[in-house]
């Protein structure tokens, strides 16, 4: 739980407005993305309470349901709803396992969310998966990474991007700058 203690309040202030600016536009694929989101979110509010270890599996089964349910959608706009869904998915899952110290599972569950969200076509979603591997990679000691990670979000958003965004990324990039190469000497999450 020490990664709840650096990251939590930070990272939830700026994710916070970040996720809030994804539009959600109308769910016709019957209120599925919408139910699959609301299910992430409750898992979310979980975590504030609940070990990570004993929210895993769960989560797991909810990331399978949202994979079988995007399988069967019946039109482009459908698959890219829920492909945000499980996005936002994936990234908790991720969460997750940089909880429990798993740090090869947290990069492919990261690198899961950004591919879901390029599926959703959605630039401000990919931006943020991409920004919070970047968080990652810089808590974790590997400052270079993040520091591409960061400008590969921007290059994402563009020229347009929101003033929350570009704050974020540049804490993002100061946390990168912050340790070393190796990771040595550190006492992050």
């Amino acid at each position: 739980m020490h990664r709840r203690t650096v990251l939590g309040g930070a990272l939830a202030a700026m994710a916070a407005p970040l996720l809030s600016a994804v539009p959600e536009p109308r769910d016709t694929t019957g209120g599925q993305a919408a139910a699959l989101r609301l299910t992430t979110s409750a898992y979310r509010r979980l975590d504030g309470t609940t070990p990570s270890r004993d929210l895993t599996d769960a989560v797991d089964g909810h990331i399978r349901l949202i994979q079988t349910i995007t399988r069967t959608a019946t039109s482009d706009a459908d698959r890219a709803r829920l492909a945000a869904a499980g996005s936002e998915a994936a990234s908790f899952a991720g969460w997750l396992a940089c909880d429990t110290g798993d740090h090869g599972a947290t990069r492919s569950w990261y690198g899961g969310a950004v591919k879901a969200a390029r599926t959703a076509h959605n630039p401000l979603l990919t931006a943020y998966q991409i920004g919070t591997l970047a968080q990652f990679e810089a808590h974790a000691g590997n400052g270079v990474e993040a520091l591409n990670l960061a400008r590969r979000a921007r290059r994402v958003l563009g020229a347009q991007r929101p003033a929350v965004a570009e704050t974020w990324l540049l804490t993002v990039e100061a946390s990168g700058t912050r340790w070393p190469a190796t990771g040595a000497g550190r006492t992050g999450p």
